[in-house]
């Protein structure tokens, strides 16, 4: 599959593949193999350690509760929450397009961070997803290992700098810290891989330009496709590198010429980049509903200022060799509030540590990485001018250097957390090590001088820092420095309001014991170093390897713990059955009247689990919440929207609102007793409270006459203003051209006396109605009015409207209707047919290529 260095044959050369392929699932093994043979699930977090499961079980919520993962609690919802709607949608013979249970309804693949469509992840789909995690994890590291080894054999390094930097890319501090959300590492894990195609075109290996497809179309899928444009950003700057003049400038490995023999029919830079394009085609199938997600949602492209505050204050490089430099995995330390935060973030960045939080800024690479990376630059800078230059274009955008941060404003670069690009850093650090180790094994004086004394320096450095930091006094001179760096701390008791001095003692003695494994590893780099000044090369690039595996696992203690069975990832629940009981076929709402909108909500069954139960959600946690739906409950609750959705009501004053009767609320949660002529208790305890609410309209209604709005705000205003009576009138969108329409200040016509005789959903993106004697009017579904919904009456198409500014209407014909609405979107099926044209051209043009 590779181009081996080595000039090893037959038996010797099967025994080095065996020995290497070995020791690729090590690590793996290491890091995710105990909690699979203990049995336990690889997540994060689990539902017991939270409201109302917590207080139910305390026993069971103690075992939840140890050594969790606090800053990848999406892992669960909603990623897994989602995986599990569907596993269940497929296991029903349908496609997990729609889902009823999350807001007034949703797309739910092209909402999903669950990566359906990456192929590995349907394991997921075949067994529980909870279980498919653990292997997952394991296959992600081996994916990530081999891409590596495979990459940098091709350019030629030595077999044991090619193994040091697989080994390195599957132990690296930002791939450790994220494995829980999968979805971040599957899409960073094929930059090796396409950059091994790419020099495979290069090079004219076969397949090489179908491997580029399939490695972009695989980033892109795997669920986080901001990260699968980067990879794509950086394998067409190493195509722009290696298949054009420039690459006698910056070589990669020792051969760097084309073969003279070349096959190819189209110049190798043209082959690459449409290849390339084929990968992104392939991916189709998520990027057109995604796409259309985003634009029927408030969430757009942030803002220069918005990216800015979320970038990295430069200081946090020091965390490349300083693992868990803000903080660790198992402190539930909410954003903003970490002391190491503060301590090293600059005046100027303020808003920056305003945003800290401990799995974004993680740039751990390990410090035998690092020391090898820069050895590779002194020792043999032309052949890292190509890494190194792209490493510097990662961290100047993750830290918004001056000139770099204007990339924020390219289409596709601006969709998420600049920080997300630290996944190709991922890669970068250990392909500059293994060039380093490369020179070092080679014999380059200059590689080894720079060794010797970077190991020295580190030794002494981290030495004094440990010996230096005294954790109480630390935490004593933050208040000082805190105080005088940022005006918003005047006394030492505004920094209290922030952290405890208990919380930064903490802080400090976490940040100690970084400093002791910088000083371990160190001072193992050049014990290693020394040694092997009388053993040889081998024996140094052996050593070094160990160090790094063992400063990588130790590094990795508090990330990679699993979570016990027990029950189930669901169990049973007084509370969640209580919600069951009040919701029934409606929807259920939290009551919140917290500064931020999360406080109580997180105490009230976190939103996304009730999906998990069967119960529908008006206020889940979403990638793209319509702006329809925004805009209804932000007219009616301006408290109601929190970030860049709706989280909550924030008032008891819209409680009879009838708009809550229209998005069909039957259940409030609370976490104090409310009294209230709509409200029945269901369930109260301290702190979790449990309401059905009356008068919550059915999932369809009739109505004997339509309106059309004048204007979107002017039909926000009426809806919010209490002026439709939801039992006798619809209020249309703006625009629409119906046979029916009154002016909204007329009085209705004759009310007809229609009956609906059946309401079915015989699959989540399916809606059968039948109505009786009717004589006109309207048909309301209580759904989601989105891009991709289709209705027919008694076999024909007809025009489906949206009504009340969030659902959906039907003109009903005299006499019987029978009115099926279905969801079959345009762009999945477009986004299918292009991903599968995309693959069959890439196959067919490897075939003609090579031909």
């Amino acid at each position: 599959m590779a181009d081996a260095p080595d000039a090893s044959t037959g038996s010797g050369l099967e025994e080095k593949r065996r020995f290497t392929w070995l020791l690729l699932f090590l690590v793996p093994l290491v890091l995710v193999g105990p909690t699979l043979l203990r049995g336990d699930l690889f997540l994060p977090q689990l539902p017991s350690a939270h409201a109302p499961f917590r207080e139910e079980a305390p026993t069971r919520a103690e075992a939840a509760l140890e050594e969790q993962n606090f800053p990848t609690a999406d892992r669960l919802y909603p990623v897994l929450t989602d995986q599990v709607a569907m596993r269940a949608a497929l296991e029903r013979g349908e496609l997990p397009l729609w889902e009823p249970l999350l807001g007034l309804g949703l797309p739910l693949f092209a909402q999903s961070l669950a990566g359906a469509a990456y192929p590995p992840n349907w394991l997921g789909f075949l067994i529980a997803p909870e279980r498919a995690a653990g292997p997952l994890a394991m296959l992600t590291l081996l994916l990530a290992g081999l891409g590596a080894w495979l990459f940098l054999g091709r350019i030629g390094l030595h077999p044991i700098a090619r193994l040091f930097g697989a080994l390195a890319y599957q132990v690296g501090g930002w791939g450790v810290a994220n494995l829980f959300l999968y979805m971040k590492v599957d899409a960073g894990l094929w930059l090796p891989w396409a950059l091994w195609a790419v020099e495979g075109i290069a090079r004219q290996r076969r397949g090489s330009s179908l491997w580029l497809t399939v490695s972009l179309g695989c980033s892109v899928l795997a669920g986080m496709p901001t990260i699968g444009v980067f990879v794509c950003c950086a394998a067409g700057l190493y195509a722009i590198a290696r298949l054009t003049p420039l690459a006698r400038h910056l070589p990669v490995g020792e051969d760097q010429e084309l073969d003279a023999h070349t096959h190819l029919r189209w110049p190798p830079l043209a082959v690459a980049l449409a290849f390339a394009v084929l990968g992104l085609g392939s991916a189709a199938v998520l990027l057109a509903p995604t796409i259309e997600a985003s634009r029927e949602s408030v969430r757009q492209a942030a803002s220069l200022e918005v990216l800015e505050g979320q970038s990295l204050p430069p200081t946090t490089l020091f965390g490349t060799v300083v693992h868990d430099l803000v903080g660790a995995p198992t402190e539930a330390t909410p954003p903003g509030r970490l002391p190491v935060a503060g301590w090293i973030t600059p005046a100027s960045r303020g808003t920056s540590a305003e945003n800290a939080n401990q799995l974004e800024w993680n740039t751990y690479a390990g410090l035998v990485v690092v020391l090898l990376a820069c050895v590779a630059t002194i020792s043999a800078p032309r052949r890292a001018a190509l890494p190194a230059l792209l490493l510097l274009a990662v961290l100047g955008f993750a830290q918004g250097w001056p000139l770099v941060k204007w990339f924020y404003r390219v289409p596709g670069l601006d969709g998420g957390n600049p920080t997300r690009v630290l996944a190709l850093a991922w890669f970068l650090w250990p392909w500059l090590a293994a060039v380093g180790l490369d020179r070092v094994l080679a014999g380059v004086q200059r590689s080894r001088a720079a060794l010797h004394l970077g190991a020295l320096l580190a030794s002494g450095l981290s030495l004094w820092l440990w010996l230096d930091l005294e954790p109480e006094a630390w935490a004593r001179a933050l208040d000082a420095l805190l105080i005088e760096r940022y005006g918003a701390f005047s006394t030492p008791a505004d920094v209290r309001a922030l952290f405890s001095f208990e919380e930064a003692v903490q802080a400090a003695g976490r940040l100690r014991a970084s400093y002791a494994l910088l000083a371990g590893a160190s001072a193992a780099t050049l014990v290693v170093a020394l040694v092997a000044m009388l053993t040889g090369r081998r024996t140094l690039g052996l050593g070094l390897l160990a160090v790094m595996l063992a400063e990588g696992v130790v590094a990795s203690d508090g990330h990679l713990v699993g979570r016990p069975a027990l029950d189930g990832v669901f169990p049973a629940s007084d509370g969640i059955q209580a919600i069951q009981d009040a919701a029934g076929d409606g929807r259920v709402v939290r009551l919140d009247r917290s500064a931020n909108g999360t406080t109580d909500v997180l105490e009230l069954a976190r939103p996304n689990v009730l999906e998990a139960y069967g119960v529908a959600d008006l206020a889940p946690w979403i990638v793209f919440p319509p702006r329809t739906f925004l805009e209804l409950f932000g007219a009616i609750d301006p408290g109601a929207r929190v970030a860049q959705g709706v989280s909550r009501i924030s008032t008891t004053d819209v409680l009879d609102h009838p708009v809550l009767d229209l998005a069909r609320v039957s259940c409030v949660l609370s976490r104090e007793p409310l009294v209230h002529e709509r409200l029945e208790p269901v369930l109260e305890r301290d702190g979790f409270c449990v309401y059905r609410r009356l008068g919550a309209l059915r999932p369809a209604r009739i109505v004997e006459r339509a309106v059309v709005a004048s204007g979107e705000e002017a039909g926000l205003l009426a809806l919010a203003q209490r002026q439709v009576e939801f039992s006798t009138t619809t209020m249309l969108a703006p625009g629409a051209s119906i046979t029916n329409a009154v002016p909204e200040e007329a009085a209705g016509a004759e009310s007809s006396a229609p009956r609906i005789v059946r309401l079915e959903r015989p699959r989540n993106g399916r809606i059968e109605v039948d109505v009786a004697d009717a004589r006109g009017g309207w048909l309301v579904v209580h759904e989601q009015s989105y891009p991709g919904w289709r209705a027919t009456r008694n076999g024909q198409p007809v025009e489906l409207l949206r009504a009340d500014h969030v659902y959906q209407a039907v003109e009903l014909a005299p006499g019987r209707n029978e009115v099926v609405l279905e969801y079959a979107p345009a762009s999945f099926q477009l986004g299918s047919t292009l991903s599968l044209l995309s693959l069959l051209l890439a196959v067919l043009g490897t075939l003609w290529l090579r031909s």
